[in-house]
């Protein structure tokens, strides 16, 4: 199937950035296909966008704040839905924490907390250390699971 009729025949989006330096082409960042208007021609009524609540490898706090305020106002002012979905957490008070404040910003988008697939813990930690979700490892570390272990071989 061809791009054009997946997207023709779908109703929601979910836009993702990327950080990888050197990235060429005028899609440097998510915010700017929601700034344009292509989920309008193709009839999208929900775009998503990721969530960061234990913080992002490269981006400080207050910039993932002010990028995530952005784009789902921009959303909402396009007339089409946000929903926010977060990284895999490991600790519910991490997203509790971080969903407050946001609320408080006027950020009222949906919002889905990832959960892993189908990875053992070894894959799992390997995974959140490359997306960035810092709060993990301490949350291994707090069950006495030794994160030098589990990053050690695969699973």
């Amino acid at each position: 199937m061809p791009p054009s009729d997946f997207v023709s025949q779908s109703s929601r989006c979910f836009v993702l950035a990327d950080d990888i330096s050197g990235l060429a082409g005028p899609l440097f960042d998510s915010s700017v296909p929601i700034a344009r208007d292509i989920f309008e021609k193709h009839r999208i009524t929900t775009i998503g966008v990721g969530g960061p609540p234990e913080g992002h490898p490269t981006i400080g706090e207050e910039q993932c704040s002010n990028m995530l305020n952005s784009k789902c106002f921009e959303i909402e002012h396009r007339g089409t839905a946000p929903l926010i979905v977060t990284q895999f957490p490991f600790d519910a008070a991490w997203v509790l924490g971080w969903l407050s404040p946001l609320r408080q910003r006027r950020i009222h988008a949906p919002t889905g907390v990832g959960a892993p697939g189908p990875a053992g813990s070894k894959m799992s930690m390997r995974f959140t250390t490359r997306c960035g979700v810092g709060a993990s490892v301490s949350v291994f570390a707090k069950y006495g699971i030794s994160v030098t272990q589990l990053l050690g071989s695969a699973d």
